[in-house]
């Protein structure tokens, strides 16, 4: 066994997330990747945030018959489920639709020297552009392959003739650092003050005083009862610790008195697409009852 180098880097991000990075993500090999890294010695060792891929010095002569090789080239495939239950809700729904999948394929990248980070998308954010129809209907060596579509989609990466000869040389640092980056879905706020909480002249504002809200009057909920409602006028990109505040106010004595000093925030688990003035636009509901 001779050497681990380091060969390319998969990293994963999404704005969704505080920290900007995207855990929870497994790169599963493709049978015919399988069989590649036994053949020629290639090891992955999954990150918190992604994947790094090694190759083996020893196994130079094996690697470059297959850079050399136009009908079989050195390339390795994933197939990337994510953990997240929610993923599709607190994602930009431009990345999804129905019988498609993400297809992240380096050939599509640009052709700068080895090393450096290079986005496997075409966009600042991964978007429809890397949609393709599901393929894992395509049979594969006479064989179909797996019929469930992965749930982050399918990750491509062929390392070239020049590029296996950079990897060869002496440096351990040089390799590309692939990144695959999300953006989170924007969704407006919509609030239900049903109880004590319907109150005549109610109000909700933010404290920070950026963000105004559409007094929508009542509405009758599942369960029979009157609520206020109220709708940000802007669409809120989701977090996983949301940053604004907000509260709930009346008006007693011709002076605000807040009754709710910071209402809960909007989560991935609530999500609904409605019509307002004509729109259709992404809903969190978050219901207010005391």
């Amino acid at each position: 066994m001779g050497q681990y180098r380091p060969m390319f880097n998969i990293s994963m991000e999404h704005t969704y997330f505080s920290s900007g990075k995207l855990s929870g993500v497994n790169f599963l090999p493709t049978a015919r990747t399988q069989k590649l890294m036994h053949n020629v010695n290639l090891v992955s060792r999954e990150r918190p945030d992604g994947l790094t891929m090694f190759f083996d010095g020893e196994h130079l002569e094996a690697l470059k018959l297959h850079t050399q090789d136009q009908d079989d080239p050195l390339r390795v495939e994933f197939k990337c489920e994510v953990e997240h239950e929610n993923f599709q809700n607190f994602t930009a729904s431009s990345a999804y639709e129905p019988n498609k999948t993400l297809y992240f394929d380096s050939e599509n990248t640009d052709s700068q020297p080895l090393g450096g980070k290079k986005y496997l998308h075409t966009e600042e954010f991964v978007s429809s552009s890397e949609l393709i129809d599901n393929p894992t209907l395509a049979p594969v060596n006479g064989n179909l392959t797996d019929r469930r579509n992965p749930s982050l989609g399918m990750v491509s990466i062929q390392v070239s003739d020049q590029e296996l000869e950079e990897l060869a040389s002496d440096s351990n640092q040089l390799f590309n650092d692939y990144t695959i980056r999300f953006k989170a879905r924007e969704t407006y706020w919509k609030y239900f003050l049903i109880g004590e909480a319907n109150r005549e002249g109610a109000y909700i504002r933010d404290v920070n005083g950026e963000m105004e809200f559409e007094d929508l009057g009542e509405e009758q909920v599942a369960d029979g009862r009157m609520a206020r409602v109220f709708i940000t006028t802007q669409a809120i990109p989701m977090q996983d610790r949301a940053k604004p505040k907000f509260q709930l106010v009346i008006t007693k004595n011709n002076r605000p008195k807040v009754l709710v000093s910071r209402l809960a925030v909007a989560t991935a688990k609530r999500i609904n697409k409605v019509n307002h003035q004509d729109r259709e636009l992404f809903v969190s509901e978050i219901y207010v009852n005391f």
